[in-house]
């Protein structure tokens, strides 16, 4: 991206107009293709991270994300544009050389101290009610996508493990399993959040037999090799991530070594 070589040689009155420029082309196209709205978020988040005129970009950022989501069909953007920018700072460490670690690891923390609101938010989109169930279901995949961004970069790991069991981000999560077209974010987030808290794995075994009655066995009656798939490969996760839970053959550790077996 041209923005990630010559970001930081614009000057400091060009590069504001630039970024203030891609936020309201955010906004513009926020429900146009959605490939462009990630392209001009992709644009946005490179050129605010290579703003070195700012002490602290990211809190820059997350203050015109709330003016942004405070406008009509802003949300769309602000989605987007949260899913993005975890990537941009985590994912893509080797990305520039120009950024050092240590403004990264700034930048990661600025990113983590967000996590309560980018949490509210992501609950917020998740109990709005949409006019279609296409709508639905695309806003569902979006808010998976946000919600994966953020586990990789450790956000989740902030929540108190207590409260873990009975997040209703977990239950969007859970929920989402049982529609088709969000069924293979809902895995990757939960592989993901597995690999990332050692407190999930007991919770998911508690579930294991909502797993099986409510989906693997349908899946096996209907020849779903997606749902079948999918499942296999959570169920091994868990199994993986705490052999101790299985070794203690509790009544959900039997249940998901037989929800394997099948």
């Amino acid at each position: 991206m041209q923005i990630q070589g010559e970001g930081y040689y614009l000057q400091l009155g060009t590069k504001e107009a630039l970024i203030n420029a891609l936020f309201l082309a955010a906004k513009r196209f926020s429900s146009g293709p959605s490939q462009l709205l990630t392209q001009i978020c992709l644009a946005l988040s490179a050129l605010v991270i290579r703003a070195v005129e700012h002490e602290k970009p990211i809190e820059q950022l997350f203050y015109s994300l709330q003016n942004l989501q405070s406008q009509d069909d802003g949300n769309l953007a602000v989605l987007e544009m949260l899913t993005v920018l975890p990537e941009e700072i985590v994912d893509n460490q080797n990305a520039d050389c120009k950024i050092s670690s240590a403004c990264r690891n700034q930048y990661s923390q600025e990113l983590l101290a967000h996590t309560p609101m980018v949490v509210e938010f992501l609950l917020q989109q998740s109990e709005k009610n949409f006019d279609g169930n296409l709508q639905l279901q695309e806003r569902s995949r979006k808010i998976l996508r946000c919600f994966l961004s953020w586990v990789k970069a450790g956000c989740f790991s902030e929540i108190p493990q207590g409260s873990l069991h009975a997040h209703p981000l977990l239950n969007f999560v859970f929920n989402s399993l049982q529609v088709s077209s969000s069924f293979d974010s809902a895995i990757e987030v939960l592989t993901e959040l597995i690999s990332r808290h050692e407190g999930l794995p007991q919770i998911l075994l508690c579930r294991v037999h909502f797993l099986k009655e409510a989906l693997l066995l349908p899946a096996l009656a209907n020849g779903d090799e997606k749902v079948i798939a999918g499942l296999a490969c959570l169920l091994s996760e868990i199994g993986q991530a705490a052999p101790s839970l299985i070794v203690e053959a509790s009544a959900e550790a039997l249940g998901l070594a037989d929800a394997v077996l099948r």
